[in-house]
């Protein structure tokens, strides 16, 4: 504790020497911002009370009972009356509360004052913000009236400069104007001037101006020379329709007629003159010369679209020409796809009918003046020119002399070694029969030279004419018109359908594939020339154009190939027949039928080339059909000649197959063992009963083998129509649906004949059945006289062979049939033999042991026909085994026998009285009263 009141009396100590250093002079300043007095004071007291509290807590441990506490002990900074008596007498507890008393009293008076002056100085200041606010706002105000006046002079000056530059546009539009017309008035003074002396005297160019004998200048005079053509055609042609009243017209008229004389002499000159030029150019391989020639032509195409002075005149032109009114005005190019005019001293070799146009070479402007353009054809250049009098037309044909002229004067149009070239690679030598491989190579070969000859063109057309894509336009026509064209025409020679070539020289087929190969090579050519550049010529519609005369008749030339390709092969099998029947001799036939018929069995080697047949020309519709309609509507036609095809083959086939079943039928009718004949007739009878029965086996396996080629021929041909035929006719509507329809129709003929055949091998199969069972069947088999004797459990030798039999031929059966077919097929047989097994043991008498060997043959042939999978024939043989009972068991347990199934009761009748106490037994009476419904 005592360390304690030491260390406070040390701390306060420090506290007095801090206060009694601080300084007491305040200014204003000391107190801007947020100053409180109350704040003031509230921090001092809290700074100073921990210091009382420690001193009022030593002074309580000290014993000092009556010492003063420390709520009375200050209050409001002073000491109580008592408390401060006591206080005084005992030791001080804050030796400096009175300088601090006198300080904060000082401090408070200073502090009172500092807050008066600041709360007048802000008043003060408050005042004048006032003021100078109110002056402030009457500024502003000021200011955006002025403002308001500034922006309403710059729209006065705004609206002002809007209506100067108007005005000065308009002036500036008339000194445009007028300039323009002074020019017009300047070129028509030229005009006139050079129309009178055009209109001279006729067939006079000596006297004309040196502009037009200037060989510097020549675009220019050309240019001159159009515009003065053209008014006069005009004015002639509008003179000639529209009805004249006036003499002076008329005079103007024929005045007019002597200057479009000297131009279109003078026309044909200059013409001639830069055609020459360009040809010598051409020659020299001068192409600067060339392109100035094709710019001076190519430049009035241009001009033509321009509009010219105006010229008018009323009466004939004189050399006062200066008081003449102004003549009618110049129009060019009012007839743009118009041609040439004609001239009267053209050079020959630069007329349309050169040499290198005539007919035969298919040039661009040939006999029929065809041109064609993308999209369409056109007709841009007539036959034959008009003769009357010529309207509104371009000069120079608008330049397109001299493009025609460096197309006709390649060498490949005009060489014939280059033609005679072309048909040797591709025919090869005179005379040998090319073929479609030999004739593709020699194609690619000869197009690839075409392609490159076209683009090494392309570079000098490029670099000699203005207008690059017309020049193209015309080279690629010409290349696919006269080049081609003559090469197609010697491929391509196209068949009569009525008198077909031999199939020795290919026969129709051989066309086919000529056709193929070329137009699909001929398709690539125009898909490179495209790429080289042709400008716009539909180059693909010229390419069909090539082809039309025979894409029109191709599907009749299709069918008629499949046509004779189908009866040379039937030729040729017919030949190999007959030649296997020759070499065989009497042996086969001796034989049987079958042996001669077996060299004609349905192949489905056959129908598989009949199946590549029709996929080539399938391949070949769709390569010359574009439009689905087109093409579904072709290969429906296509597909319909290989169903008639495989129909007609199949079928005849099966009736071939047929024709050995009836004659094996024959056969066994013809040696039927009879009664009364002599034992070596009998023995030669039952040896060609025999072979009739051998001949009958061998043609039901050989029926049963076309059968199942019949069968896989069908399937080969619904396999190829999914794979190959199908999608091609989907999308018409019904054509699908309508090519199913006819091949189930096609293959109806083919399933009748299948259907009569597989009727006939029954026939055959029971003949057989029956003559076994005649043949081998014993009476005493069934009626042993060792009746009572240990019973032979062993099926009989009749029954042994007929099973036998019946494994050995419907093996082949099984294996031709499968489906619906094998089980309606093996059905009937089941029933014909229970049928026949009926019958048959109809002749013999029973006995108790017989009956067991007759059980133990049901036996047998209920074992064999369980491999038919024929439930109901399976049921008939059960109840076959259940009638053999009446001949084992006693006369009186006959009642009971058939209680479980009364349905056989009928034919257990029967059976009943095939026994051998039928009689003695007196059974019919029994029977009687058991059954007397059934009786």
């Amino acid at each position: 504790m005592k360390e304690s009141r030491g260390g406070t009396k040390k701390d306060t100590n420090s506290i007095s020497s801090s206060l009694s250093s601080l300084p007491l002079i305040l200014d204003e300043d000391d107190f801007k911002g947020d100053f409180s007095f109350d704040a003031l004071f509230g921090n001092l007291v809290n700074e100073l009370l921990p210091w009382f509290q420690d001193e009022e807590a030593d002074s309580s441990e000290g014993g000092h009972s009556g010492g003063i506490g420390g709520n009375d002990a200050l209050s409001n900074g002073h000491l109580r009356g008592d408390a401060a008596k006591s206080a005084a007498a005992a030791s001080p507890l804050f030796p400096e509360v009175d300088k601090l008393l006198a300080l904060f009293n000082d401090s408070y008076k200073e502090l009172v004052d500092l807050r008066k002056q600041i709360d007048g100085r802000l008043y003060n200041l408050k005042k004048e913000v006032s003021v100078q606010d109110n002056k402030h706002r009457k500024t502003l105000s000021e200011l955006e009236k002025g403002v308001d006046g500034l922006f309403g002079s710059f729209a006065r000056l705004d609206s002002r400069i809007s209506s100067v530059g108007q005005t000065a546009a308009k002036i500036g539009d008339h000194l445009q104007s007028a300039d323009a017309q002074r020019e017009t008035a300047s070129q028509t003074i030229e005009l006139i001037k050079y129309l009178m002396e055009f209109n001279s005297s006729p067939g006079d160019l000596i006297e004309l101006s040196p502009l037009f004998s200037d060989d510097s200048r020549v675009a220019e005079a050309a240019s001159i020379a159009q515009k003065l053509r053209s008014f006069a055609e005009e004015d002639i042609g509008r003179q000639g329709i529209g009805v004249t009243s006036v003499m002076g017209n008329a005079a103007a008229s024929r005045g007019l007629e002597v200057a479009v004389a000297n131009l279109q002499d003078y026309c044909n000159e200059l013409e001639n003159r830069l055609l020459a030029r360009f040809d010598a150019a051409s020659q020299r391989r001068e192409l600067s010369t060339m392109a100035e020639c094709a710019k001076i032509l190519s430049q009035l195409k241009q001009s033509s679209t321009m509009e010219q002075p105006s010229l008018h005149y009323n009466g004939t032109l004189t050399a006062a020409h200066q008081r003449e009114p102004p003549l009618n005005k110049i129009i060019m190019g009012k007839n743009p796809s118009s041609c040439c005019c004609p001239n009267k001293e053209r050079n020959p070799s630069r007329s349309l009918n050169t040499p290198e146009n005539l007919p035969g070479e298919r040039g661009t402007i040939g006999p029929t003046g065809r041109r064609i353009i993308r999209g369409n054809m056109k007709h841009t250049i007539p036959s034959q020119l008009p003769s009357h009098p010529i309207t509104p037309s371009l000069l120079f044909n608008r330049g397109t002399s001299a493009m025609q002229h460096y197309v006709a004067t390649r060498p490949m149009f005009i060489d014939v070694e280059v033609m005679t070239a072309d048909t040797r690679l591709v025919l090869g030598d005179q005379g040998a029969q090319a073929s479609p491989s030999n004739v593709a190579r020699g194609l690619s070969s000869l197009y690839k030279e075409i392609t490159d000859t076209v683009r090494k063109e392309a570079a000098t057309i490029m670099a000699v004419f203005p207008s690059p894509n017309e020049v193209m336009s015309i080279l690629v026509q010409r290349v696919l018109e006269q080049r081609v064209t003559a090469l197609l025409d010697k491929l391509l020679v196209k068949p009569s359908l009525v008198n077909l070539p031999p199939m020795e020289e290919g026969g129709l087929l051989l066309y086919l594939r000529m056709l193929a190969v070329a137009y699909e090579k001929t398709q690539e050519l125009a898909r490179d020339l495209r790429a080289v550049g042709c400008g716009d010529l539909d180059v693909e519609g010229l390419t069909e154009s090539l082809f039309s005369a025979h894409k029109d008749e191709y599907p009749e030339h299709e069918q008629a190939s499949l046509r004779q390709l189908y009866q040379a092969k039937m030729e040729e099998l017919r030949a190999e027949s007959q030649h296997i029947s020759d070499s065989t001799g009497t042996i086969g036939r001796s034989k049987g039928a079958s042996v001669s018929s077996s060299h004609q069995q349905i192949s489905v080697t056959v129908i598989t080339e009949f199946v590549r047949w029709n996929e080539e020309a399938i391949s070949r519709c769709t390569l010359f059909s574009s439009q689905p309609a087109t093409l579904a509507t072709n290969v429906k036609a296509v597909f319909s000649c290989l169903l008639d095809q495989v129909s007609q083959y199949i079928t005849e086939g099966l009736e071939r197959a047929r024709d050995s079943l009836t004659e094996a039928a024959s056969l066994r009718e013809k040696f039927v063992l009879g009664t009364n004949l002599s034992r070596r007739v009998a023995a030669a009878a039952a040896s060609a009963a025999e072979a009739a029965a051998a001949a009958g086996e061998s043609s039901f396996r050989s029926f049963m083998v076309a059968v199942q080629r019949c069968g896989s021929s069908v399937a080969i041909v619904q396999q190829f129509f999914a794979n190959s035929i199908s999608r091609l006719l989907l999308p018409v509507d019904g054509a699908h649906a309508a090519s199913c329809e006819e091949m189930a129709n096609a293959m109806s003929s083919a399933e009748a004949a299948a259907y009569k055949g597989l009727q006939q091998c029954i026939e055959t199969v029971m003949a057989e059945v029956e003559r076994l069972l005649s043949a081998e069947q014993k009476a005493t088999d069934y009626r042993s006289p060792d009746d009572g004797i240990t019973p032979d459990h062993r099926p009989t030798n009749a029954c042994t062979r007929v099973v036998a039999y019946l494994s050995r031929v419907l093996e082949s059966a099984f294996t031709a049939l499968d489906g619906l077919n094998k089980q309606a097929f093996l059905t009937e047989l089941g029933n014909r033999l229970h049928k026949g097994l009926l019958n048959h043991w109809q002749k013999f008498t029973f006995n108790p042991s017989g009956g067991l060997r007759l059980k133990r043959d049901i036996t047998e042939y209920g074992e064999f026909v369980r491999s038919f999978n024929a439930p109901s024939v399976d049921e008939k043989f059960e109840l076959l085994g259940i009638m053999a009972n009446v001949f084992i068991v006693a006369p009186e347990s006959l009642s009971s026998l058939f209680e479980g199934t009364p349905s056989i009761r009928k034919d257990a009748q029967r059976f009943i009285q095939l026994r051998e106490d039928y009689k003695s037994a007196k059974l019919a009476a029994r029977l009687s009263s058991l059954w007397p419904s059934s009786s």
